[in-house]
């Protein structure tokens, strides 16, 4: 069956709304849709945006964080055009079907499987135990969240995430 089929099978065996994202494989990010798309509990949709990361991080800012990853033996930034259509065209169909989008900093490697991403927490409670990993990112990150009223609760990932995970990846184990 097609990818509307299934969405309708399960809408109606559910009784909610089936939302499938990207039209093929290459409009959504090759990962788990947790590494970059988080549900809000004031109902937004918080996802992941490169764009967003590199208009935070600025020229200099891309460079020292190229340079930092790259002492640890990370991957080399990815912002092809063709990896940015792939965090984008989420947010732009979640926002056509009328979800409100918050656009958090998310950096892709080029391995594809390991991201600088804020989405990969967990609520617990009323706060959210966000990845945190020492980058000029993680407070533009933290305040994206609390504006949409969000006690986030920095967790550092820096020495695990390379291993293509974070916090909901560790809690899921244990």
């Amino acid at each position: 069956p097609n990818a509307a089929a299934v969405a309708q099978s399960l809408t109606a065996r559910l009784c909610l709304p089936v939302v499938v994202l990207g039209e093929t494989p290459d409009d959504v990010p090759p990962h788990h849709i947790g590494m970059y798309l988080t549900p809000l509990p004031n109902g937004a949709v918080a996802v992941g945006s490169p764009t967003l990361a590199m208009q935070l991080l600025g020229p200099d800012g891309r460079r020292e964080l190229a340079a930092d990853l790259d002492r640890d033996g990370l991957p080399a930034i990815d912002d092809r055009p063709e990896t940015l259509h792939r965090f984008d065209a989420p947010s732009a169909q979640l926002e056509a079907l009328g979800y409100r989008v918050v656009r958090l900093p998310l950096v892709p490697l080029a391995d594809n499987v390991t991201f600088v991403t804020f989405n990969n927490g967990v609520f617990h409670g009323d706060q959210f135990l966000m990845p945190s990993y020492g980058t000029a990112l993680d407070a533009p990150a933290q305040e994206l969240l609390r504006a949409e009223g969000i006690r986030a609760t920095p967790i550092p990932v820096r020495a695990i995430f390379r291993h293509h995970g974070s916090v909901r990846c560790l809690i899921n184990r244990l």
